[in-house]
């Protein structure tokens, strides 16, 4: 496993899915307040910060979005 290096630049270790719903806000700096707007960072794919990202847009349909939420809500802590 890479432990320095430029491959590791703005690298964080992701926490577990549990409880997730339960404990905003999200994203490693806490930027994002719910879970409907992680999803719509995750559809739009922003450019990073430093230039290089490998997020690709997830084109969740509104039916798909829903169904998500509602699956990370039942992961209870």
């Amino acid at each position: 496993m890479v432990r320095q290096g430029e491959d590791l630049l703005r690298a964080f270790k992701t926490p577990s899915l549990r409880g997730v719903a339960g404990r905003p806000p999200y994203m490693h700096a806490g930027q994002i307040g719910s879970l409907d707007a992680a999803l719509q960072h995750y559809s739009a794919a922003p450019p990073a910060p430093a230039g290089h990202s490998e997020l690709e847009p997830a084109n969740f349909t509104d039916a798909e979005k829903a169904a998500l939420i509602a699956f990370l809500k039942t992961l209870g802590g």
